[in-house]
């Protein structure tokens, strides 16, 4: 079996789902392929643009509304040196301000050169795509994952968010959520990101 590649997309807390899409819809051009609704309401959807995907949410914790901040590449050709430049931004002992991190399709960027206020804030909800994309794979790619991360010493966390979850913090507190594939014959009842310690 290959290995799946990674689908991240960042998770952005808003106060308001409904606002929020009509922003991001009307003003920034985005499309919105779904929508999670609690009380007749979108409380989850997720807005897409030319292969960025973002998640807004307003049920999980109402202390990390505004806190997200969001790096998006614009593509073009002939790659420019203002890119380039971009990516070795260093302070003036030689550490990195800004680094990139990928694995298997999907890419972070580490940066602390930004806000101190929003250290720790992050939340990237991640799918693993696997061939042949079945409930089993995936289960089991998640589980493999699970087994890896546990091997090499990173504490692990149950959650639920809609899916059950493999919660993974980095050393400031964000958070990094696979989500195990939906069961169909179960309700998705759960009220906002809840986690519990699992090593």
């Amino acid at each position: 079996m290959n290995p799946p590649n990674w689908f991240a997309r960042p998770i952005l807390i808003v106060s308001n789902v409904e606002a929020s899409l009509r922003f991001y819809i009307d003003r920034l051009g985005f499309i919105s392929p779904w929508r999670y609704n609690e009380d007749g309401r979108p409380r989850v959807a997720e807005v897409d643009r030319q292969g960025t995907a973002l998640i807004l949410a307003d049920n999980i914790d109402p202390g990390k509304i505004g806190q997200g901040v969001i790096f998006i590449s614009l593509n073009v050709e002939p790659a420019t040196h203002e890119a380039a430049f971009a990516a070795v931004d260093q302070h003036e002992d030689g550490r990195p301000r800004v680094a990139e991190v990928d694995r298997q399709g999907a890419a972070l960027i580490l940066a602390d050169n930004i806000d101190a206020g929003k250290i720790g804030q992050g939340v990237i909800f991640i799918s693993l795509n696997v061939e042949p994309p079945t409930y089993e794979a995936a289960f089991a790619a998640v589980d493999q994952l699970r087994a890896e991360f546990i091997a090499k010493g990173v504490a692990v966390k149950d959650g639920t968010w809609g899916y059950r979850l493999l919660v993974v913090e980095d050393p400031d507190g964000n958070q990094l959520l696979f989500n195990y594939p939906a069961d169909s014959t179960k309700p998705a009842t759960e009220n906002g990101l809840q986690t519990t310690d699992n090593r």
